[in-house]
């Protein structure tokens, strides 16, 4: 499951970002754990990262072979009506909802627990804007 690109530095920085406000142990004992359970930590940010890459980069080939099935795509599943019906369309819709997700996750509403998982909306934010960007230009591609 080699990567052609290296996800290891955005890994621990992401781990780094999330712990920010953990203070570092002070005993030898417990410092030693502690560097194991990072090196295990931003291995398995690091697996999740390749993982979302290859799940992401499946969905465009998929949809660019099939246009008609991006307003119809897993990742729109969440959104109101289920149904993206432009690109532009589904990365408001998709940014009201992780907005307001994240609304509710620091106020500790009861709803966050059982809401969209966030990480979920910002990939199908992460496909919505690849086709806003790209979409027209490999969707002509293919139709020639």
């Amino acid at each position: 499951m080699a990567s052609p690109h290296n996800l290891r530095p955005l890994a621990e920085a992401m781990n780094r970002r999330a712990w920010a406000g953990i203070p570092e142990p002070r005993d030898a004992l417990t410092r030693a754990a502690a560097t194991d359970m990072d090196e295990a930590a931003h291995r398995s940010q690091e697996r999740w990262l390749i993982a979302r890459r290859q799940r992401l980069a499946e969905a465009i080939r998929d949809t660019i072979d099939f246009p008609a099935g991006f307003h119809r795509h897993r990742y729109f599943r969440l959104l109101t009506g289920s149904l993206a019906i432009t690109p532009e369309e589904a990365v408001s819709e998709l940014d009201r909802m992780i907005r307001r997700q994240r609304l509710r996750i620091k106020s500790g509403h009861w709803s966050a627990k059982n809401g969209p998982h966030l990480p979920s909306l910002v990939e199908a934010k992460t496909f919505a804007r690849w086709f806003r960007r790209n979409g027209a230009k490999a969707w002509m591609r293919e139709a020639a």
